[in-house]
């Protein structure tokens, strides 16, 4: 919780770099984020227009198992159409579809 916190205070802070340092100081502790944590990552990461890290951001839930909420597919869907990327819109409809 207080790490999410952080990161959320510093992207709201407009610290974006120090939000994606916490985030990697916390996985070299081994502290496993959550899907709050990553939806303000993916927040940030919208935001910025950091659509690769976004998509890096998303196979790490998937391999972590997390289950996104709404928020997590809203950021995700929002930077699809901002990059036109029809495909994987696509695929994360059908994600929501068969959840």
């Amino acid at each position: 919780v207080t790490y999410c916190a952080l990161v959320t205070a510093c992207e709201r802070g407009g610290q974006w770099r120090k939000a994606l340092e916490l985030f990697e100081s916390m996985e070299r502790q081994g502290v496993r984020a959550n899907i709050v944590f990553y939806n303000a990552l993916l927040l940030g990461c919208r935001a910025r227009g950091e659509w690769n890290l976004a998509l890096d951001f998303l196979s790490r839930i998937r391999k972590n198992k997390l289950t996104p909420i709404a928020n997590t597919y809203q950021h995700l869907l929002s930077m699809c159409e901002e990059e036109r990327r029809w495909d994987i819109a696509v695929e994360l409809l059908q994600e929501i579809e068969a959840s």
